[in-house]
């Protein structure tokens, strides 16, 4: 793995720019989105109005005061991870009969809209394979993950998962791409190095 990549840093920690600008035009139009799903204006407005100006304010926020940032309990952080958790859960219910399979081998007998409630919105629930699969289809950012979790062997190379935004939501963009490394209840963003870029494209 070390040779594959060139740094890493902590989640939240880098700005890139064409990934911000982005999230920036999602998260402008998320809001009546949501609201169009079912969400109250009045319950997710302090929280869409948070991250929007957050992410206007980014370029100017030394990388020092970005960790700082989302380190920090209780802090503006929170209010950006829970408005991610309903773009999360919007995105699943908006396409319930896409991710009803995989919540069926999850949690039998739940809907999409029960998964939601109990295990995507509320703070402090791990993110699993679906919730990654629709977070990604709604920012349109793909990423891949590298699994530091014990289930390599000595010599191994890590697991990884790699989820991608649909080609018919991507034609008119350049494709924006992450990857994260995954330890037990956290992930850190990885960069890799340029050669490797070069020879997935």
């Amino acid at each position: 793995m070390r040779a594959a990549i060139a740094d890493w840093r902590c989640w939240g920690e880098d700005s890139n720019a064409a990934l911000r600008s982005r999230i920036q035009d999602k998260i402008q139009m998320s809001k009546s989105e949501l609201m169009a799903i079912g969400y109250s204006d009045v319950a997710i407005d302090a929280f869409w109005e948070t991250f929007v100006d957050y992410l206007a304010a980014m370029e100017t926020r030394s990388h020092a005061k970005l960790v700082q940032d989302f380190q920090t309990e209780g802090g503006e952080s929170e209010y950006l991870v829970w408005y991610m958790r309903l773009l999360t859960a919007g995105y699943m219910k908006k396409n319930a009969e896409t991710f009803q399979p995989f919540i069926d081998g999850l949690y039998p007998g739940q809907t999409v809209a029960q998964f939601c409630a109990a295990e995507v919105e509320p703070m402090g629930k791990e993110c699993d394979q679906p919730q990654i699969a629709a977070l990604t289809e709604a920012l349109q950012v793909g990423v891949k993950i590298e699994y530091l979790d014990g289930s390599a062997g000595p010599g191994e190379d890590l697991q990884s998962y790699v989820c991608s935004p649909t080609v018919e939501a991507t034609t008119q963009q350049e494709p924006v791409s992450i990857t994260l490394l995954y330890r037990p209840g956290h992930y850190d963003i990885l960069y890799p190095r340029e050669s490797e870029e070069k020879e997935a494209e």
